[in-house]
């Protein structure tokens, strides 16, 4: 498995992985690609890293600038088996005003993390979240949120990595990984 930074290439990739996360519950009715456009609450996760957040010096992920404006813009890690992205992790920071689904903070991004099913329970999201883990504190940033479903099977994962529920509200968890 190869990791590389998620671009503009990459759009599509985001919808697929956003439906999938979206539709992983297959008692809740399914989200459209339509719906996902269309609805300002799920199209804004629709990122697609036209620029660059990381300014990576040897294209992979790690090696990034230190400057103040990229450190906020989103940012991604794609898993690649062949050269066929297998997974997705990103992180897209929301204002106060205006906040995610799982959100904490302006200053801690929130993350999205998708793996194609037939490439889950392999390593393949444990891999992309340390990475993104890895990124995080390499650019000094003091957390990640998510919001996942309680029923999820990644809640286990999060919790190995260290998140912790800051919040609940139906069935879904909110949760933060401090990083200072």
């Amino acid at each position: 498995m190869e990791l590389r930074w998620a671009g503009p290439e990459d759009a599509a990739l985001v919808e697929e992985a956003l439906l999938g996360i979206l539709n992983a519950d297959p008692d809740r009715p399914a989200v459209s690609a339509e719906r996902l456009r269309s609805e300002p609450t799920l199209s804004r996760y629709r990122v697609d890293f036209s620029v660059d957040g990381s300014v990576p010096a040897a294209g992979r992920p790690g090696r990034h600038s230190r400057d103040e404006p990229a450190r906020r813009r989103p940012f991604g890690i794609i898993a690649e088996v062949d050269g066929h992205p297998v997974g997705l992790v990103w992180a897209v920071f929301f204002p106060a005003d205006a906040p995610g689904f799982g959100f904490v903070s302006a200053q801690a991004p929130e993350v999205q993390l998708w793996v194609r099913e037939e490439f889950r329970r392999h390593g393949t999201g444990r891999t992309l979240l340390g990475s993104m883990v890895l990124e995080a504190r390499a650019r000094r940033l003091p957390g990640l949120s998510l919001s996942v479903d309680a029923f999820h099977p990644a809640v286990g994962l999060f919790f190995e990595a260290g998140f912790r529920t800051v919040g609940a509200g139906g069935h879904s968890e909110t949760m933060l990984l401090a990083l200072r």
